[in-house]
């Protein structure tokens, strides 16, 4: 997925998150393993969210820089290109409680 128009429409990677989840939920997947590939450039955001890259030593930078950056100052990640990432279980428990309060695939049963 990605977001054509980011200053228009906002918090999508967080939508699509939560529906990649609702999916593996309504196919009986209880203990997903959700990975996917964040295009180069957008390794920060993906961070600061909560996703974290198979390459540790990316993981590592980050949270170096998240410590250490100034407000104002810019980050570019594009160095590494795109890198593959996933979701951590304590973001899918994050999103298993959103879910139990408002799913978005509103009418279909889930395994929690």
């Amino acid at each position: 997925m990605r977001n054509e128009k980011p200053k228009l429409y906002k918090h999508f990677g967080q939508i699509a998150d939560q529906i990649e989840l609702e999916h593996c939920l309504n196919n009986g997947i209880s203990k997903p393993y959700i990975y996917s590939d964040a295009a180069s450039g957008t390794l920060l955001p993906h961070f600061k969210k909560g996703k974290r890259f198979i390459n540790e030593g990316i993981n590592i930078y980050l949270d170096y820089i998240l410590k250490n950056v100034k407000k104002g100052e810019r980050v570019y990640t594009s160095n590494f290109g795109p890198q593959k990432m996933y979701m951590p279980i304590n973001l899918i428990n994050e999103l298993i409680e959103k879910i139990k309060i408002n799913p978005l695939l509103k009418g279909l049963k889930y395994i929690l």
